[in-house]
């Protein structure tokens, strides 16, 4: 229990001391890449190896089709960017909550696990923060926090006894797709931000 309501501190720590602190753009901009870079981290060596861990190499098929889907989406359908990016972000909050609701299940069984789990809580909660808030506004930041919180409690009191009617090879399958998706935004928003600076 205590390493869960650490977890929740280290979500929500992030975005209050952006509330509560006036930063300038350029400060702003230097935080933006910290969490491009701790997304890009928390993907690349956490999510991608337990998706190949459950699903074996169908996972890599399954991050390459998250990550150009939205390319063929867009051709396909002549949407415009906007529109595409915040479908994105609506698919790909669908797999942080998946992602957290499997961090709260390590919280709960594992002490080494939870404690990885709280450490990449900081730089998670200031980057789910950030593009909430970029792509819609704070009240969707503060509703997406909420969201993790509540999915992480769930997958702490519910979580195994969920996973052990999942096929594992689905679970991998699922992380993998969200992993693609979730790299083509971060992508996206890094050079969205380099052409403007």
């Amino acid at each position: 229990m205590f390493l869960l309501l650490l977890s929740f501190v280290a979500l929500w720590s992030g975005p209050c001391l952006l509330m509560w602190m006036p930063l300038s753009p350029k400060a702003l901009r230097l935080i933006d890449i910290i969490v491009i870079a701790s997304i890009l981290f928390l993907i690349v060596f956490h999510v991608i190896p337990e998706s190949i861990e459950h699903a074996g190499w169908l996972a890599i098929a399954a991050i390459l089709v998250g990550a150009l889907w939205p390319v063929l989406y867009k051709i396909a359908s002549h949407s415009d960017n906007c529109q595409l990016q915040r479908s994105l972000l609506s698919l790909a909050s669908v797999g942080v909550i998946t992602h957290t609701l499997l961090d709260g299940v390590a919280l709960a069984d594992d002490a080494y696990l939870g404690f990885a789990v709280v450490l990449h809580r900081l730089p998670e909660g200031l980057g789910i923060w950030r593009v909430a808030q970029s792509a819609f506004s704070k009240r969707w930041g503060y509703i997406a926090l909420s969201i993790m919180t509540l999915s992480t409690g769930v997958g702490f009191f519910f979580g195994s006894k969920w996973l052990s009617y999942a096929p594992d090879n689905l679970v991998g399958l699922f992380e993998g797709l969200m992993a693609g998706v979730l790299l083509h935004v971060v992508f996206h928003k890094s050079h969205v931000q380099s052409a403007h600076s």
